[in-house]
C-alpha cells in the first residue's frame, strides 16, 4: 500500500484480464474504487526467453 497516494497494489494470477475485472466487479471493488488492471511477466520468464532466442 501507497499510503501518501491512498493506493494499493495487489498481485493476482488470472488467466486473463476478463477474470480479474469479474473478480473487482462481483466482490464490489470497484463500486467505489478505481481499479487499473496491469499485464505482468515474470521476470525469471523474460530472461529464458532472452536466453533462447540467443541460441
Amino acid at each position: 500500500m501507497s499510503v501518501l497516494e491512498h493506493e494499493w497494489f495487489i498481485l493476482v494470477q488470472a488467466n486473463s484480464a476478463h477474470d480479474i475485472e469479474q473478480l473487482c466487479i462481483e466482490s464490489g471493488i470497484s463500486s467505489y474504487n478505481t481499479v487499473k488492471i496491469v499485464p505482468l511477466t515474470d521476470y525469471q520468464d523474460v530472461l529464458n526467453r532472452i536466453n533462447n532466442q540467443n541460441q
